[in-house]
């Protein structure tokens, strides 16, 4: 499906292009954010489960930036030594410049800079009710503890960058964070959502399971037609008056099935909190999006609307059992779409 990185254990093409030529993930789905960031890995020889990269959010992008197990996995996997050639205060600031050579003799060099003073001024409240430093113009020397660690902050920095740079990576070190303006770093475990990914998907087949025993009956008159043509279906005992209604709603248009899906898409994800459930369900049956009935027939689209439906009623009676209503008024599609 065109929404997913990865198919068939591949990356699709067309999602990697676009993921390469913005720099931009937060347009990707947890699962296929996952999937991105273990190709990386792979093409690395870096362990994800060490968890070498995290998220951050930058200028409206999601993008990738390297953490310390990153730079000492990839100095041990190319053979990169590394050796402080120099250090200088420069006007105020500490500079620290290193050099990288790989086993083939090829050699690098990056610089780590931190400043040794700090801006006179006071923390304020705004407004909004946010923190901002509004600064007096002078500057200061940093105390003896801070200094230090700002010492051992160039080091480091100048080692990083080394790394990266000799090993071809052109991403942001965790170290250089705090020169940025606007960044907001990412909570994402690749182990624990895999983890937790997992544990889902197998819930959810094993009430998909129950699910599929207790409507064969039904199915079987969907699949012939007996349930919309030969009878109502809210005659059916074991159809929900909701769904008969929203089988009903659906019709045999594309733009009536269309209008039910998404209304299910924005009830589910709404109880759920994210869309992954929905497409989950989507995938059980063959489904991309809702205009996919053209290929896969009103029968297994009438199947995903049902299951849809049951799951979006789970969420409702365990978390909101009386303010949020059952699904039984939809929008008509002619008054949508129109003819």
């Amino acid at each position: 499906m065109s929404t997913e990185l990865v198919k068939n254990g591949q990356l699709d093409p067309a999602m990697l292009e676009r993921v390469l030529l913005t720099g931009d993930l937060s347009g990707l789905r947890p699962q296929d954010r996952l999937s991105y960031y273990k190709a990386v890995c792979e093409s690395l020889g870096l362990n994800p489960l060490t968890k070498p990269f995290d998220y951050l959010e930058l200028d409206g992008k999601t993008v990738l930036y390297t953490k310390k197990d990153c730079t000492d996995q990839l100095r041990n996997i190319h053979g990169v030594s590394v050796k402080i050639v120099s250090r200088e205060v420069v006007e105020g600031v500490y500079v620290v410049t290193s050099q990288a050579t790989k086993p083939d003799g090829r050699t690098d060099e990056s610089i780590g800079a931190v400043p040794l003073l700090k801006e006179k001024g006071e923390w304020k409240n705004a407004q909004s009710g946010k923190r901002y430093f509004q600064g007096t113009g002078e500057y200061m020397a940093l105390s003896p503890d801070a200094k230090a660690n700002a010492i051992m902050k160039a080091e480091t920095k100048s080692k990083r960058r080394v790394t990266l740079s000799i090993c071809g990576l052109g991403l942001m070190d965790e170290s250089e964070l705090d020169t940025v303006q606007g960044g907001r770093p990412m909570d994402f475990d690749p182990a624990v959502y895999e983890q937790t990914r997992s544990q889902k998907i197998a819930e959810a087949e094993e009430y998909n399971r129950k699910i599929d025993q207790s409507r064969k009956p039904v199915e079987e008159a969907v699949r012939t037609g007996e349930a919309y043509h030969a009878k109502p279906v809210a005659t059916l005992d074991e159809v929900p008056p909701p769904v008969a209604k929203l089988w009903a709603d659906m019709g045999t248009k594309i733009a009536s099935v269309c209008v039910v899906f998404n209304a299910l898409k924005s009830q589910l994800s709404s109880l759920s909190g994210n869309e992954e459930e929905y497409y989950m369900i989507l995938n059980k049956h063959g489904f991309e999006h809702g205009n996919d009935v053209k290929k896969l027939g009103i029968a297994k689209a009438r199947q995903c609307v049902r299951e849809l439906w049951e799951a979006a009623e789970q969420w409702r009676k365990a978390n909101e059992p009386e303010a949020v209503p059952a699904l039984f008024d939809m929008p008509d599609a002619e008054t949508v779409y129109g003819d």
